[in-house]
C-alpha cells in the first residue's frame, strides 16, 4: 500500500498515527488511537510498519474485535491489553424487546458520544455489551437509561469477561467475474444494472473504504459492505462452471 499517494482525511489520519507511534518513542509511554474502522486498520498498521514500530497491537475490548484501536508502546513497555483506555458496558433491558445494533447506537450519538469514540456493539436478548473510550464510558452509564423507548440499566463489564462469535450465513453462487458489480449483483440478487447504481452511488464499500470503481476487483479475504443489505465477506473464488461462470463462497453477517 503506497501511502504518499492518500489524500485528505486519509493523509491527515495517517499523519496522527505517525505523531501516536512517535511520541511514543519519545516519552517512554504508550499511547492510543480512538476506534478505527476496517479501512483505518490497514492504513494504521502499514503506517506503523513503515516506521518501523515492532511493538504496537491492535485492540478492541475483546478476542476478535471488529472496531480495534491502535497501541503504539515504547520499546520499554510490553504491549498489554488491560493498559487500552477501553471501558466495556453491559446493558440489560427486558427481554421481550428487541433491540437492534442501529438503536444502540443512536442512543450513543444521542448523547453527542463520537462514533470514534465507540468500538463493537453486542447486542443480544435482553442485553448488549458494548465497548468505549474511558473518557466517555461515565457519560454512558449515568445518562444511558432509554435505547428507544425501552428502558435500560448500564453497569460496567468485567475486564476479560466477554467472548463473543459472529454469527454469519453462507451465501454461494456463481459470476461471470470477480469484478464489484457481478459480486454485487450476486450478493444483492438484484441485477448488474441497479448493482451499478447501488456502487455508483457511493453505497459499497471494500475492505472498509467506499468504492465506486464497478470493475474493480474482488480479493478473497475482503469485505465487502452493501449500505441496507449487510456485510459479507469473501471467503473464496473457485474453478469455472460448466457455462464458464466462477464458484463464489461468501459469508453474510449476521
Amino acid at each position: 500500500m503506497n501511502l504518499a499517494n492518500l489524500e485528505g482525511d486519509e493523509k491527515l489520519f495517517v499523519a496522527r498515527i505517525r505523531d501516536i507511534i512517535r511520541l511514543s518513542s519519545e516519552s517512554g509511554r504508550a499511547r492510543f488511537s480512538h476506534f478505527l474502522t476496517e479501512r483505518q486498520v490497514l492504513l494504521a498498521a502499514e503506517a506503523a510498519g513503515q516506521q518501523k514500530c515492532d511493538t504496537f497491537r491492535l485492540y478492541g475490548g475483546y478476542e476478535g474485535a471488529g472496531r480495534v484501536m491502535l497501541g503504539a508502546f515504547s520499546p520499554y513497555e510490553e504491549p498489554e491489553d488491560r493498559l487500552f483506555p477501553i471501558q466495556g458496558i453491559q446493558i440489560t433491558y427486558k427481554k421481550e424487546f428487541s433491540l437492534s445494533h442501529r438503536d444502540f447506537l443512536g442512543s450513543l450519538m444521542g448523547l453527542k458520544i463520537s462514533r470514534e469514540s465507540v468500538g463493537d456493539i453486542l447486542p443480544g436478548t435482553g442485553e448488549c455489551t458494548l465497548f468505549v473510550l474511558e473518557s466517555v464510558a461515565p457519560t454512558v452509564l449515568s445518562e444511558l437509561d432509554k435505547v428507544g423507548r425501552v428502558g435500560v440499566k448500564c453497569k460496567p463489564a468485567l475486564a476479560g469477561s466477554v467472548a463473543f462469535e459472529p454469527s454469519f450465513m453462507p451465501v454461494s453462487g456463481t459470476v461471470k467475474s470477480p469484478r464489484l458489480d457481478s459480486m454485487v449483483a450476486l450478493l444483492t440478487g438484484q441485477s448488474r444494472g441497479k448493482s451499478a447504481d447501488l456502487i455508483k452511488a457511493g453505497q459499497v464499500s471494500v475492505a472498509g473504504a467506499p468504492c465506486l470503481e464497478l470493475t474493480r476487483e474482488c480479493l478473497p479475504g475482503e469485505s465487502i459492505s452493501i449500505r441496507g443489505i449487510g456485510k459479507f465477506i469473501l471467503d473464496d473464488i473457485g474453478g469455472l462452471s460448466k457455462k464458464g461462470r466462477l464458484h463464489i463462497q461468501c459469508r453474510k453477517y449476521l
